[in-house]
């Protein structure tokens, strides 16, 4: 072998840029896929809380007009009597300004309006929309640059080997013309390791089966993720069974015990204890509804699961479980032929170094 020339040794430069460039840049395109997976997860956590605060308001709202409508008072007493009513109108008036508060949080961490970006700013709010669209934007100018990487790549590799093969005959011929003498045959390119096409599949191989086995990860967790998603999904069914009965049977029980009391006081207290069972109760209820509803898609491939899915943009549903575990087999599959093909080429490697 002999020592690589000055203009070889600028393009084995050039490649080591361009192979570390690679490097960088897939990592870069994992990171940014990652961020925003948790940027579509934290939108579906927002949205999820959003309709319940917005179902819960509506149940607290409607059971507040029912009361002072059922007052039939003059207006100052009205409201004396519901912000009395055994803290009822505290209570929906602390929950409207909760919920107005949470409105304009929620909207301004995922719109992507200039007007709610601004309140988000001055709030100091991540608004994850506008940061998923950074991320979809670098995510594929990463992709752009990688792909440019590779074509440069397999553009100067070509150059290389071409230039190589040249001057290795000049070498061989200068050798055998006695111009050059074999004591200048020393190891190529003094301090760098010769790079071939086969070096550079090798590095390939390695980086896919790194990714392969990251994707495999990832899908093995979601199913572990979609297992705890049914088994709690199952768990807020009885939840919501349970409260729908205790509702129904305690509002029931407690109207049948006012139509048998002859006190006032007895009255009052279990016209307060409707009031306040009913709001408890009914709360419990539509959490419990709302979980079931979001959870849906996990235990179920139905129209209406995959419908809540597409909306709140959930991934990794019932319906793809099926999917998953088939990309699980391929990607064992490809695992297992990736990883034979690295021995082979750590073997052809070993024989090389040993015949030099």
């Amino acid at each position: 072998m002999r020592v690589a020339t000055q203009e070889e040794d600028v393009i084995l430069q050039k490649i080591s840029t361009l192979q570390s460039g690679i490097f960088n840049t897939e990592n870069e395109i994992m990171l940014c896929e990652s961020q925003i997976k948790g940027y579509k997860e934290k939108r579906r956590q927002l949205t999820t809380k959003f309709f319940t605060v917005v179902i819960i308001l509506a149940f607290i709202l409607l059971i507040s007009f029912g009361y002072l409508v059922h007052l039939k008072s003059d207006s100052q007493l009205t409201v004396a009597l519901f912000l009395g009513s055994g803290g009822l109108g505290l209570f929906a008036i602390a929950y409207l300004i909760y919920s107005i508060v949470f409105f304009v949080r929620y909207f301004a961490q995922t719109s992507r309006s200039n007007f709610w970006l601004g309140i988000s700013e001055k709030m100091q709010l991540d608004n994850v929309d506008s940061l998923e669209l950074a991320n979809k934007t670098r995510l594929s100018q990463f992709r752009s640059e990688l792909k440019d990487y590779r074509e440069q790549l397999e553009e100067r590799m070509k150059t290389y080997l071409d230039l190589k093969d040249k001057n290795d005959k000049i070498f061989e011929e200068e050798l055998k013309s006695g111009k050059r003498k074999a004591d200048f045959n020393f190891d190529a390119f003094d301090s760098y390791t010769e790079v071939n096409n086969d070096y550079i599949k090798f590095n390939k191989l390695r980086v896919d089966l790194n990714k392969l086995r990251n994707k495999k990860q990832n899908e093995e967790e979601e199913i572990d993720k979609m297992v705890i998603n049914e088994a709690n999904c199952h768990k807020s069914i009885r939840l919501f069974f349970i409260s729908m009965i205790l509702l129904i049977g305690s509002t029931c029980g407690l109207f049948v015990m006012a139509l048998f009391s002859g006190s006032n006081y007895e009255l009052w207290m279990i016209h307060l204890g409707i009031i306040i069972f009913i709001i408890i109760s009914g709360m419990a209820v539509i959490t419990c509804a709302v979980n079931f509803i979001v959870k849906l898609p996990y235990i179920s491939e139905s129209g209406i699961a995959k419908m809540v899915a597409d909306k709140l943009g959930l991934e990794y549903t019932k319906a793809d479980l099926e999917i998953l575990k088939d990309n699980i087999y391929k990607d064992d599959a490809e695992i297992i032929r990736i990883k034979d093909e690295i021995e082979a080429y750590k073997e052809k490697f070993k024989n090389e170094s040993d015949e030099v």
